[in-house]
Parts: C-alpha cells; sequence; structure tokens
C-alpha cells in the first residue's frame, strides 16, 4: 500500500496499527492452511497405494468435493443444422397375438371376446349382485311397485347379451331408452323385445356394478371402475406389440355432471368431461394404455418432470429401449423429456411451449417451438401455391408430426357415431361403456391385421352384435315361470337355416305333417290352414317348403 494514501477521518497512528492487524491475521491463516495441508497429505499416503510399475506422476489425492450440478449445465443450445442419431426400431415380434384358445377360423365376437373376456363378465355379474345385496341391507325393503322387486341373479352370458343390446341402441337412435321397446307402430322395433325385456334390461342397467363398496378408501376417487380398467389395460398391452410409432393425445369422455375431476377442453368435441390420456398405436390405431386424470391423485409413476412427464414415461413404461418414434404435443413436451426418452433410446417429435425450462430464446417470438430428436432440418414439397405457382415447402418433422398425431383423434371420430354411451347419473358408467368402445376398436384393429379384411368399424360392430344375439339370447335368464313362449323366434332373420321332413312320432304313422306357421300367422294375405311335411329345426316351425321357407327366413314381416 502507497505511503501518500489518505484516510479519510484516520490519524496516522491509527492506520498504522490497522496495517499490523491485517499483517499478523494474514500470516496466522496461512500458517493454518498449511497445517491443513500436511495433515490432508499425511494422511492420503496412508490410505492411497499403488503398483510398483504405476507412474507417481499418475497419483492424485482421493478426496473429492461434491458440487451441486445445475439442470441448465445439461442444455447448451448452439445455432446450426441439427444432425440427430436416430435409433433404429429394433422389434421383431410386431403384431397380434392370439390367445390359446382361439379358433382356427375366429369371428367377429371371438376378436371382441379376447378384450371383454368372459372372467372380466363374470367378475361384472357377481359385483353387480353383491351390489342389489348391499341396496337391500341398506335401504331395507324396497317400494312394491319398484322394480327392484323383480330382480333375479344375473350371470356373464346376460351380461354380453346386456352389452349387445346396449350397442344395438346406439345403432337404433331414440330419444328416450324406452321407446326401443315402444308399440307404437312409427317407433316399433321388434328385436329389442325378442331380445331382453324392457324391464329387465333397465334393472341391469340401474345395478350395474364393478366393486364392493365396503372395500373403498377415502380418496380413491376411480374406485368405482378400478377393477375393469386395470383388467382391459392389462389386455390391451397382452395381445399386441405395437409398430414403430406411437403417439400420446388427450380424450374426452362427455359427463356434464358435478365431478371433482371434470375437465374443460375447448378444442374437443364435448369440451367437458373426464380427460384421458391414451397411448396409440399409429399404423393400425391400436389403443395400448390410457390413464384417467383425476389431478393429484393420477395414477402415475413419480418423476422429477412434473405431471405431463410422468404420464409419458407411465404410459411407456413397457416400451422404451425398442427405438420407437414418439409423437406428443405441447403439453407433454419438454427438453427434459425428450432427452429422458433420448438416453432410453425413445425418439421424440413434438411441439413445444417457448415458455417450458430450459428453452432457448427463439428469434422470432411469434414462432411456435418444436421439440425433435429424430428430424434433421430438411424441407419437402408436395403442393403448389394456387397464386404464386410456387412449391409450397415445410419442414419435415412438420410433414410427419401431422401424418402421425391424428391416432386418438381419429378414434374418437370413429367412436362418434357408434358409441354405446348412455345417458346415467353415474359417471363410472360412463366410462365403463366407453372402455366397452375402446374394446370394439381394438377388437377391429386386430380383426383387420388377422385377416387382411378392410372392413368399417360400423359393419364390424353390427356383426358383434348379430353373434351376441344368436349365441347368447337363447339362454337368456328370465324371472317368468310356466311354458316358453311360442311366438316369433328373434334369431329366424339371422344364421343358417335348412329345411327337413318332420320325424315320425314313435309308433305312429310313417309320415308327419304339421300346420304351416306362415300359412297360419301371414300378415300380408288371407290366413289359412295348411299342413305340411318340411319343418326348420333350428327354428322349430313348420314351413311349406315353397315359398313359405324362404319367406320365413328373409322377411320381417310376412
Amino acid at each position: 500500500m502507497a505511503e501518500n494514501d489518505n484516510y479519510v477521518g484516520l490519524s496516522k497512528e491509527e492506520v498504522s496499527a490497522l496495517k499490523e492487524l491485517i499483517t499478523t491475521a494474514e500470516s496466522e491463516e496461512d500458517s493454518d492452511i498449511e497445517t491443513e495441508l500436511e495433515n490432508v497429505s499425511d494422511k492420503s499416503d496412508q490410505d492411497i497405494t499403488t503398483d510398483e510399475d504405476s507412474d507417481s506422476s499418475d497419483l492424485s489425492i482421493g478426496v473429492e468435493i461434491p458440487q451441486k450440478r445445475s439442470r441448465n449445465d445439461v442444455f447448451s443450445w448452439k445455432s446450426g443444422r441439427f444432425c440427430p442419431t436416430v435409433y433404429k426400431f429394433e422389434n421383431e415380434t410386431c403384431g397380434f397375438h392370439q390367445p390359446p384358445s382361439f379358433l382356427e377360423h375366429p369371428k367377429e365376437l371371438d376378436f371382441f371376446e379376447c378384450y371383454f373376456t368372459e372372467e372380466l363378465a363374470v367378475q361384472i355379474a357377481t359385483e353387480t349382485n353383491h351390489y342389489f345385496i348391499y341396496l337391500k341391507d341398506t335401504q331395507g325393503n324396497f317400494p312394491n311397485k319398484s322394480r327392484l322387486n323383480q330382480w333375479v341373479e344375473t350371470d356373464s352370458n346376460e351380461i354380453y347379451l346386456f352389452l349387445g343390446v346396449t350397442m344395438l341402441i346406439s345403432r337404433n337412435k331414440k330419444l328416450k331408452v324406452n321407446d326401443c321397446w315402444s308399440t307404437d307402430p312409427l317407433l316399433h322395433t321388434p328385436i329389442f323385445s325378442k331380445v331382453m325385456p324392457r324391464d329387465r334390461y333397465l334393472l341391469l342397467l340401474r345395478l350395474l356394478h364393478f366393486c364392493d363398496n365396503t372395500k373403498q378408501k377415502k380418496g380413491e376417487r376411480t374406485f368405482k371402475i378400478d377393477l375393469v380398467m386395470s383388467f382391459l389395460s392389462n389386455r390391451f398391452k397382452v395381445l399386441f406389440t405395437p409398430f414403430e410409432n406411437l403417439c400420446i393425445d388427450e380424450s374426452l369422455v362427455l359427463w356434464k355432471e358435478r365431478l371433482s375431476f371434470k375437465q374443460y377442453i375447448k378444442s374437443k368435441r364435448h369440451r367437458f368431461g373426464v380427460k384421458m390420456f391414451v397411448l396409440c398405436n399409429v399404423e393400425t390405431d391400436y389403443i395400448l394404455g390410457f390413464i384417467v386424470y383425476t389431478g393429484s391423485q393420477t395414477k402415475i409413476k413419480p418423476s422429477d418432470l412434473g405431471i405431463s412427464g410422468s404420464v409419458v414415461l407411465t404410459l411407456l413404461e413397457d416400451y422404451l429401449d425398442k427405438g420407437h418414434n414418439l409423437y406428443i404435443d405441447n403439453w407433454h413436451s419438454s427438453p427434459e423429456l425428450a432427452l429422458h426418452l433420448y438416453q432410453h433410446k425413445t425418439n421424440v417429435c413434438g411441439t413445444v411451449r417457448t415458455n417450458r425450462r430450459h428453452m432457448p430464446k427463439l428469434p422470432d417470438p411469434k414462432v411456435k417451438g418444436d421439440i425433435e430428436s429424430q428430424h434433421t432440418a430438411e424441407m419437402m414439397t408436395g403442393k403448389v401455391d394456387r397464386t404464386s405457382k410456387e412449391e409450397v415447402k415445410k419442414p419435415t418433422c412438420i410433414v410427419d408430426y401431422n401424418a402421425n398425431m391424428g391416432s386418438v383423434d381419429k378414434v374418437d371420430m370413429l367412436l362418434s357415431s357408434v358409441e354405446c354411451l348412455r345417458k346415467t347419473i353415474k359417471w363410472y358408467k360412463k366410462i365403463f361403456f366407453h372402455l366397452v368402445d375402446l374394446c370394439m376398436i381394438n377388437a377391429h384393429a386386430m380383426y383387420k391385421v388377422y385377416t387382411g379384411n378392410r372392413t368399417t368399424l360400423a359393419h364390424f360392430q353390427l356383426e358383434v352384435i348379430r353373434q351376441i344375439v344368436k349365441k347368447y339370447a337363447k339362454i337368456q335368464k328370465t324371472s317368468k315361470k310356466g311354458r316358453p313362449s311360442s311366438g316369433d323366434n328373434p334369431l329366424r332373420l339371422i344364421g343358417r337355416h335348412f329345411p327337413q321332413k318332420i320325424p315320425p312320432v314313435p309308433g305312429g304313422k310313417k309320415t308327419c305333417q304339421r300346420i304351416c306357421f306362415v300359412c297360419k300367422h301371414t300378415q300380408r294375405g288371407v290366413s289359412r290352414r295348411r299342413d305340411t311335411s318340411y319343418q326348420c329345426a333350428e327354428c322349430d316351425k313348420a314351413l311349406c317348403l315353397i315359398p313359405c321357407f324362404e319367406v320365413y327366413h328373409t322377411k320381417q314381416i310376412f
């Protein structure tokens, strides 16, 4: 320090005293540091051992001071041409994995029953029967005119028939469910009353249940439907191995009543409802997994990527490290998630919000961001501007994103015309019917992959309904006693029917005749009695060989 320095407010004696004090403190600090270094070196000499061939210059003290690394150090953005390392898809077992009990020539119903299995139908029937007992124990005797007094236990066959009727109602639009059983000539649809009585259907719809209410714990928001969701989620994974491209998007199940986790999405068709995150295979529109969003209690695996990133990791748990291409929207995407997926050999492409953490500043604030780990900065064209006649160029990533991101929306569009959702005051029943629709979507996708038949979803669903009626309508349960009705057979217009001779009565004549059913009950002409020697064994109706046999099996009203 220079001698001529001026110290405002201090005398020369005070300045000299301060200099001596500073010098003394510095000397003591140096001696302490030297002592610590000697102690460390002595300790390190005792701890470190080396081979004889090792060089002394390679030795270093094995003491590390842990330093907290900032997450910002992971991301270093640079301007330039992006050339990523794209992981190659390596899974060779893609496609449908048929169960051991699958038939050699399966029908449409067989594919549906791969997902909505008899095991699940038995569980639903059991819980429905238990729910009736629960209501009786908690509410006591029911009113005299209540339908609940007519209850008889249901089984898995009737559950399948109930689903078939529910899907058939969606194909016959009526203002009210009761109109399907109306006898008004303008509304009459006879198949409903022939397959299942109205009161029985409404009673099943009233008591349909999927859990034991006595086991519900506080805070379990989806407990009412967890049994069905967990079962179907597992079936979706087991029966199909996805192809290369996957996408994750939101879906909304319509619900406008009070519900703690009801969501509003302006861009969706329903806008209000229960939000679901859906993982879909792009090539087949197959639903691989789903998560029902319930706010802070959403069932996802916790991670440091937030709820949006945790949803992606939960859905992709079984599909990481296989080279899949994942397409996501800006609600899920972030630099941290892209890095995590890239470290697990999963390519990702999607839009991203510019205010996400670790995002670089874009030169133009009006430009939306894209996050990428599989595309370069190449441009492609395929259209020509109408006015300027110049080629319209687009980045390859934008073209691929638009081509692969719409699978979940496509599923919603396909279901919009054939969905079996019913108006109900129970939200979990709404979710159940939506899950039945997802089973139909996956069964249709598997039917196309397995058979190569490119039939539409509407036609596929109609065949499933037809086969359910044929398989289960004969063995439906009824509370009525006495002789079975000898009226019209609802299955006469479907299935395979062949004429045969009426077998003779033991000990009687060699030839036997009965009254022709069409001639006796015709509505298009004069009713008359005519005997015939032929019958349809499947329908157990005596019919004239020509033309009554053909008329009975081809015309609704004869």
